[in-house]
């Protein structure tokens, strides 16, 4: 289950945190998360990802499966990942990236 940092402040740009998991399809799975996923008719949030070594385009976040956001890039692949600590910044609710 994704902790759902977006519920605490909606405007907050960067934090730090873990990929967890990925889904098979390339998508990431987050220990915590500030991108608001599809639902309700609210588009989900998109941004970029930073780590030390590069960087990851996010084109939308949805539901998962048990409470997990899950973040979808727009070039799929994402197992060399795994594990790696990056802090995200996001341009706002809805914006592209």
């Amino acid at each position: 289950m994704t902790e759902l940092l977006f519920l605490q402040d909606a405007y907050q740009r960067e934090h730090r945190c873990l990929v967890t998991a990925h889904t098979p399809e390339g998508g990431l799975v987050l220990e915590r998360s500030i991108f608001y996923p599809t639902g309700g008719g609210q588009p989900g949030d998109s941004g970029t990802i930073h780590w030390q070594s590069g960087q990851l385009k996010v084109a939308t976040t949805v539901k998962g499966h048990d409470g997990a956001v899950v973040l979808l890039r727009r070039n799929l692949g994402a197992s060399h990942l795994w594990g790696l600590r990056f802090f995200k910044t996001w341009t706002g609710i809805g914006a592209t990236a």
